[in-house]
């Protein structure tokens, strides 16, 4: 039996200038309120709206639920239950701006308790509808990531990695809200293995972070993607065995986190 696994959030609320204190912590709000397992919980926000997505195995399968606030988390909408697929609907990752939320995951097939199929799809909401399901990539295929540039009409990027002969992290850009998408291209400007992308756009800028083997080694690397021009890859770890990195930032200021692994620990 399914253990029940809520979500909870928590948000951090400034205190007034003149005062010394820092910022607080609200009290903790339950999201999910279903009897089932919740995870892969992800979330953006746009002045005082914030979404949140995740997976939950509530109806026997993991599918994606989404709920959201418009008043910085005070109140929230209903659940609404945004796949329904006979698969597992897992790692969603989310994101917003003035007009739209994007989401995008991973859709596994299962047969005799093993990986058959894997693959990454893509929705968005305009506030009132959401689209259908749109195929991003084939087998295979995990980590996804999403952003949104925050000047709107901006552009809308996807990140994810892929397995063919070689494990390969790959970029799509969509220049009208959403609505359709460049051909896949690889991240890093070689043809050594990348995985685990993770990405974050500014202004009109998107910014990414990968594992990177090109040294016989997993390193991370970095990399802007602008309008026009795209940048040089950076390396960004001294060490070695490192994964899953993870990126934000206000700009011009960038910031990248990553794990790597020392003996048998790994550290932040």
């Amino acid at each position: 039996m399914n253990r029940l696994l809520p979500l909870f959030l928590l948000f951090l609320f400034p205190i007034s200038p003149s005062l010394s204190l820092p910022p607080f912590w609200a009290d903790n709000i339950e999201i999910s309120l279903g009897q089932g397992l919740s995870s892969d919980v992800d979330s953006c926000s746009i002045d005082d709206r914030i979404y949140v997505v995740w997976s939950d195995n509530r109806t026997g399968n993991n599918e994606l639920f989404f709920r959201y606030s418009e008043n910085a988390g005070h109140t929230w909408s209903r659940e609404e239950k945004i796949t329904e697929t006979p698969e597992e609907s897992i790692q969603p990752a989310i994101a917003c701006d003035q007009k739209n939320v994007y989401v995008v995951w991973r859709e596994v097939s299962v047969e005799d308790n093993k990986e058959k199929t894997s693959r990454i799809y893509y929705k968005k909401w305009d506030r009132e509808l959401w689209s259908d399901d749109l195929l991003i990539s084939d087998e295979k295929s995990k980590n996804p990531d999403i952003a949104s540039t925050s000047i709107f009409p901006g552009y809308v990027y996807i990140v994810w990695q892929q397995e063919n002969n070689a494990i390969t992290a790959y970029l799509i850009r969509s220049s009208d809200s959403g609505k359709s998408f460049s051909s896949p291209q690889s991240i890093a400007e070689g043809i050594w293995e990348t995985k685990e992308p993770s990405i974050w756009c500014g202004a009109r800028d998107a910014y990414v972070t990968w594992a990177d083997n090109r040294e016989g080694q997993w390193h991370i690397f970095f990399r802007r993607w602008g309008e026009v021009t795209i940048g040089s890859d950076i390396k960004l770890s001294p060490a070695q065995n490192c994964s899953f990195p993870a990126i934000y930032g206000s700009e011009p200021k960038i910031y990248a986190v990553w794990q790597c692994k020392r003996d048998f620990y790994f550290d932040l």
